[in-house]
């Protein structure tokens, strides 16, 4: 359940791999590499935004478009 912050919705790698069918690690690993901007919120959580989800969504539909 993505939390709520100042209207703003926020994912953890978890939910966004569920979200995009893949693993937890393959979503630290697009961290890591910036592809996917993330948020540290405390010592240790980290949060993708709802929008960068979206951002995320939208160019893996553009890609698969441009494959076929």
């Amino acid at each position: 359940m993505p939390i709520e912050i100042a209207g703003n919705k926020f994912y953890t790698p978890a939910e966004v791999a569920k979200i995009l069918g893949t693993s937890a690690a393959a979503v630290r690993h697009l961290m890591r590499r910036g592809v996917i901007t993330a948020h540290k919120f405390g010592p240790r959580k980290w949060y993708i935004s709802e929008a960068v989800l979206l951002e995320s969504l939208s160019g893996t539909a553009k890609r698969s478009e441009n494959k076929s």
